[in-house]
């Protein structure tokens, strides 16, 4: 079991307290820095199996014949986009501040 005894004089704790912090100017952030995750384009591309067809590439007529899918044009796959979850579709994500560490405010001893 470890005790650890902290002494605080009344005036010390008094004098101190929260101040904006300066560096980011309160927002918890002082840069912003391109996505990794989408690399700035705000959406990411997934490749899926057509829908249409199923990914095979073709589908059939209304005589049962295979035709090639009018949707893929027979490549099987599709390309769906979709928002960035990373950065919510911004295209950047925010840096935290390493004065406060993002909470926006630093304790300040006077």
């Amino acid at each position: 079991m470890v005790v650890i005894i902290l002494t605080i004089t009344l005036c010390s704790f008094a004098s101190s307290k929260w101040y904006r912090c300066k560096s980011c100017d309160g927002k918890g952030y002082s840069m912003t820095r391109t996505c990794p995750s989408c690399s700035g384009k705000g959406q990411k591309m997934n490749i899926v199996d057509c829908p249409q067809c199923g990914g095979n590439g073709y589908e059939r007529d209304t005589y049962g014949d295979k035709k090639k899918c009018t949707r893929c044009y027979g490549s099987k796959k599709e390309t769906k986009y979709t928002t960035c979850s990373s950065c919510n579709g911004r295209g950047e994500e925010n840096m935290p501040c390493r004065t406060c560490g993002g909470k926006g405010e630093v304790w300040i001893d006077e």
